[in-house]
This record gives C-alpha cells, sequence and structure tokens, in this order.
C-alpha cells in the first residue's frame, strides 16, 4: 500500500493516517499484517461513514451487484476534536 511509505513523513508533520474501506474488519487485519501495514484500517461494511463523507463510488447503478465495491481514492482532511471549544 502506498500510504504506508509514507507514515514517517505523515507523523513527522505531526498528523495521523486511517483508512476507511468496505471490508469487513478480519479481511482488513489480514491485509494489514500481509502487507505490514502499521496504521488503521477503518471497516465500513454498511458504507455509513463513506457515504458520509460523499465518497461512495456512485458511477455504478445501484442495480449493479459491484455497487459500493469499487472504491473511489479519496484523501479526507479531518480536524482532530477541540476539548477545549466543546467545553
Amino acid at each position: 500500500m502506498e500510504l504506508q511509505g509514507l507514515i514517517a513523513d505523515v507523523q513527522k508533520a505531526g498528523l495521523g493516517l486511517a483508512s476507511i474501506a468496505y471490508d469487513p474488519a478480519a479481511v482488513l487485519a489480514e491485509f494489514a499484517t500481509r502487507r505490514s501495514i502499521t496504521f488503521p484500517l477503518l471497516s465500513d461494511s454498511g458504507w455509513a461513514t463513506i457515504k458520509q463523507y460523499g465518497i461512495l463510488n456512485t458511477t455504478v447503478p445501484e442495480t449493479n451487484p459491484v455497487y459500493g465495491y469499487l472504491p473511489l481514492a479519496w484523501t479526507v482532511n479531518v480536524r482532530p476534536l477541540d476539548l477545549e471549544r466543546v467545553k
């Protein structure tokens, strides 16, 4: 996975990295082990988070059996929660 090669630079910049995929957690864990991936691979098998960020691949009609399983490659920057502002 190309992102693994960037992890040191990402962390040096004070950032974190995670990937969201539609695969079940067990599949992602096996993939991470096999590919020596050290950042979190998050399972979103119902596509709730993927849809919320607007990154579900909708170029395939919902009636097609592969709907939702052809990923879009996107980078989404998420700010850390500012707990001081929340209080």
